[in-house]
């Protein structure tokens, strides 16, 4: 990575809308790779603090006390401070949540990772203004091992897609734009392909 794009990472806040086990996965993979640091990350998440003692939140809670991560309960601070915004929420929450924060996501650059959600449904939720990025990241990626692709809107500009395979590069071995046309047919690659070199071994000895 250059020199030019470490200050350009540097320079930018980043902010995760969720903080379930993929947004945890892409905080602490961009952390522990250097791209980042924990200063310029802010996670929110509705639920999470009204249950301080709840058992899944300890991931969470060791992952901002190691690196200084932001947590908060509300988006709106959290994408008002923000260069780029990651949806991490459930496909069925991302477009209210969206059109509720739709007048400080202006100028943002928005990465999604819901599947389902077409970058067209997208659009329509936020100001035209926003650029938006579409990720699909596979299972194997929250152990660093992963594959994602990506497709984007006509806004998205040549600088935004340098920012993001940087930080996406540095956790996804393979990371490669597609046709958004074509997502559904590389998820169902990627998504089954660990799984079937999983089984291998299983298959070749016999199931017992």
């Amino acid at each position: 990575m250059s020199a030019d794009m470490k200050t350009v990472l540097a320079s930018k806040h980043y902010g995760f809308m969720g903080s379930g086990n993929m947004s945890q996965a892409l905080v602490k993979g961009f952390l522990a790779s250097n791209v980042v640091t924990g200063s310029q990350v802010t996670m929110t998440d509705r639920y999470g603090l009204s249950f301080p003692d709840a058992e899944f939140l300890i991931p969470l809670k060791s992952l901002c006390s190691k690196y200084g991560v932001e947590y908060i309960q509300t988006n709106e601070p959290m994408v008002e401070k923000s260069d780029v915004v990651f949806a991490c929420v459930k496909p069925h929450i991302l477009l209210p949540a969206l059109k509720s924060l739709s007048d400080r996501l202006n100028d943002k650059l928005l990465v999604s990772i819901a599947a389902g959600i077409t970058l067209d449904q997208i659009q329509q939720a936020v100001p035209k203004s926003t650029r938006i990025i579409r990720i699909m990241p596979n299972t194997p990626c929250l152990v660093g091992v992963g594959t994602a692709v990506y497709a984007h809107t006509s806004s998205v500009t040549d600088e935004d897609i340098n920012l993001i395979s940087a930080l996406c590069s540095s956790i996804f071995p393979v990371f490669e734009a597609i046709p958004e046309s074509l997502f559904n047919a590389a998820v169902g690659v990627s998504g089954s392909s660990p799984a079937y070199n999983k089984a291998l071994p299983t298959i070749k000895n016999g199931y017992k």
